[in-house]
């Protein structure tokens, strides 16, 4: 299963990566009316906790990671106990060093939690501990346990009094080698990080109500529809989705966020479905929880605007997914909607082909929130959105004017007005460190993202005090959890001190909402969406050339919305070569249906056709015109219907008339049998026509007209011969006279 990258592993960590991604992050947003609301987009952040060195000569780094336990919440009388954890990503062993911790009396708001997660040796501070370290091989890691006493901290905190408190840890290798000799040992180290406390001796000056959204995704990919395989790995015991269904039970004010992909991908595979995804569908139709539809395969919706989109994309069929042997009827959907199956059973034998509304079908709390991806939307998007039906939108609070927690104050309200649109508010910050928690990969991670999160509450209730506070909190939508982290932190959210669960009702659609004011933002990438929008447009049309269009719409459409997924935004790079990937696939599918050009054809004897081929590798049979053009008069061909079979390069034989010995050219183009649009072409085939019966009529022609010479010279012939047989004979008849002549004078 694909993870979105590496960083899970750290999480849940402060450090000067934090801030970077808590700025960009997403954060909660949503909420549903009678509803119930999503939450706004988040960005995973690496916690509050780590801070990486790269030493010199070395190729990768190291990384301090501290936690505290129980959402780092101290009360008097508690010890306060840290885990140090010391990574070293080089090539070079770490010797033993030493581990300080420092605490700063002083209470911290919103705005100085983020600049010492930017800057950890801002803090001061006082120390109240020093432990050793041990050596650290290449590429291992080491974990080290400090207790601070109660009493020591009481005497720093208490008389601060309720509220966060700043934490610095600093870890020093000296640049001499471990064991006093040159060994390799990396050269020195001297890495800070910070982290926080929260002081909850006594009553909170304010409670903090929370509603929180949990998306229902997968990481993001390019599939239309999730694989029997895939759903089996994601529904296992282990598998992501099941962790989710898991932390949601524990949790019923969440607001799930779905991507009906899922549902539909388990529906598609009738009978064949895997056990455990039918298992799955039914733990989540029996689930509490309010829920809403994200886009198919969670599109972005601003993504889809700022590239050009008349409005926002959906799937139009999957009928390419189904097999009718997995429902035992007909290959034709059913001729009316039917009810959807009942979630984890299998549809019975002989239930007709499921439409597209009944692969999508659920019983949603909510069908008008929209969710782009965090600090992605502008000020077209809303009118956009309206005009689709989307009356309200999760916001991150990066994406609104005073919604950034580093001004000093959390000024943003949860719920809205942008006009006509009602902007659901997330707290880009605590959704941030909520998701480091829950998505981290080890349980220092966990506790260090709580610490983050449960800090940043804190913050919230003591710069408002004596009034109740709401803040809106959405979980990243590309990880998985990879282990309990997610039901740690919903569980943990719920008892830290001075929050409530408030769920869905809190930022309802009836809540009260304020004027605000949007930061126009805008994610990357809308250049190159703008082409596969323009390639998808052409394979509307181009599908006539199969019988049934939809199976290939409908392919090639989900495939889109698929690369289109909000996930994808913490991940430009690998995005980038995704949607590249996906153009290439579309240009190879508008290039599917084509004539092979070859070897020059000699066409002899008495034949009657021309043979071409005709390669198909669109996956299903199409039905074309082909349309042959000679270049000269020495033939004559007609326009030619053909049917070509998936998968194959076909022979197709093209009646034709000889006219004359030659060479010539013949351009041939293919159409759509049922729309005459041309799909391919003009391909051109050199063609040389030797015609065995027009060198008969040669040869017979030089005949006759031998012959015709010849009984002309006869006739010539003849002739003289008569003209002096005749001149011979009266020559002799004058002879004859003169003979018989009677002499004068007789």
């Amino acid at each position: 299963m694909r993870r979105p990258s590496d960083r899970r592993a750290t999480l849940s960590s402060f450090g000067t990566r934090f801030l970077c991604r808590w700025l960009v992050g997403a954060m909660l947003s949503g909420a549903i009316a009678m509803g119930i609301l999503a939450g706004g987009p988040a960005a995973p952040a690496i916690a509050a906790g780590t801070a990486p060195s790269e030493p010199a000569g070395s190729a990768g780094a190291v990384e301090l990671l501290v936690s505290a336990s129980r959402g780092a919440v101290l009360r008097s009388g508690s010890d306060l106990v840290l885990t140090g954890t010391v990574s070293n990503g080089t090539a070079d062993p770490l010797g033993a060093g030493a581990l300080q911790v420092r605490i700063d009396g002083q209470l911290a708001d919103r705005s100085d939690l983020a600049a010492a997660i930017a800057d950890p040796e801002s803090i001061s501070g006082v120390l109240a501990a020093t432990v050793s370290t041990p050596d650290v091989a290449a590429g291992g890691s080491t974990a080290v346990d400090i207790t601070i006493p109660a009493a020591t901290v009481g005497a720093l905190l208490s008389s601060a009094g309720w509220g966060p408190h700043l934490v610095r840890a600093t870890f020093e290798v000296d640049a001499a080698p471990a064991g006093g000799s040159d060994d390799g040992t990396a050269d020195g180290v001297d890495i800070s990080t910070a982290t926080a406390v929260v002081w909850a001796d006594g009553t909170a000056p304010s409670t903090v109500d929370t509603a929180i959204v949990v998306p229902v995704t997968v990481a993001p990919g390019q599939d239309g529809v999730l694989s029997a395989d895939q759903l089996s790995e994601y529904t296992s015991t282990e598998g992501a989705l099941s962790r989710k269904l898991d932390a949601l039970a524990t949790a019923p004010n969440a607001i799930i966020a779905l991507d009906p992909r899922i549902i539909a991908s388990i529906r598609v595979l009738g009978t064949s479905a895997p056990a455990s995804s039918l298992d799955w569908l039914t733990r989540l139709s029996n689930l509490p929880n309010a829920v809403f539809p994200l886009q198919y395969a969670d599109a972005d919706l601003s993504l889809e605007r700022a590239a050009g989109a008349a409005g926002p994309l959906s799937a139009t069929s999957l009928l390419w997914a189904l097999d009718s042997a997995t429902f035992g009827g007909s290959d034709a959907p059913a001729a009316s909607p039917t009810a959807a199956p009942t979630p984890g059973t299998a549809p019975p034998a002989g239930q007709p082909i499921p439409t597209l509304d009944d692969l999508l079908r659920w019983d949603w709390t909510a069908t008008d929130i929209a969710w782009p991806s965090a600090d992605s939307v502008s000020t077209p998007d809303l009118s956009f959105l309206a005009g689709a039906g989307y009356s309200r939108v999760v916001l991150s609070s990066d994406n609104m004017t005073g919604g950034s927690p580093t001004s000093g104050s959390l000024t943003a309200e949860p719920v809205q007005s942008l006009g006509d649109t009602t902007a659901l508010v997330a707290d880009s910050g605590i959704s941030a460190s909520l998701s480091d928690a829950a998505f981290a990969a080890t349980d220092a991670g966990v506790q260090a993202g709580l610490a983050m999160a449960s800090a940043q509450l804190a913050a919230t209730a003591v710069e408002r005090p004596g009034r109740a506070s709401t803040v809106l909190i959405a979980l990243d939508r590309a990880a998985e959890p990879a282990a309990d982290g997610l039901t740690t932190a919903l569980a943990t959210l719920r008892t830290l001190p001075g929050v409530a669960d408030a769920g869905a009702g809190a930022i309802s659609s009836s809540a009260t909402s304020a004027a605000g004011s949007l930061v126009d933002s805008t994610r990357a990438g809308a250049e190159i969406v703008a082409q596969l929008l323009a390639l998808d447009a052409r394979i509307t049309p181009y599908a006539s050339v199969v019988a049934t269009p939809e199976l290939l719409i409908g392919r090639e459409r989900t495939r889109l919305l698929a690369v289109l997924a909000a996930g994808w935004a913490s991940d430009p790079v690998t995005w980038q070569a995704a949607a590249e990937e996906t153009r290439s696939h579309f240009d190879d599918v508008l290039h599917a249906v084509t004539v092979l050009p070859g070897s020059p054809i000699i066409a002899a004897g008495q034949f009657e056709t021309v043979p071409i081929y005709v390669r198909n590798n669109l996956g299903y049979p199409v039905d074309v015109i082909v349309d042959p053009r000679p270049s000269n008069g020495r033939i004559i061909m007609e326009r030619y219907s053909a049917a070509i079979e998936p998968g194959e390069s076909q022979r197709v034989f093209l009646p034709a008339k000889w006219i004359a010995n030659g060479t010539l050219t013949i351009a041939i183009t293919l159409s759509s049998a049922s729309t005459g649009l041309q799909i391919d072409g003009p391909t051109y085939i050199s063609l040389d026509v030797q015609t065995y019966w027009e060198t008969a009529v040669y040869i017979v022609t030089g005949v006759l007209v031998l012959a015709l010479f010849g009984f002309g010279i006869y006739r010539n012939i003849v002739r003289r011969r008569r003209v002096a047989a005749s001149a011979d004979a009266r020559a002799s008849l004058d002879a004859a006279r003169v003979t018989s002549a009677p002499e004068p004078g007789e």
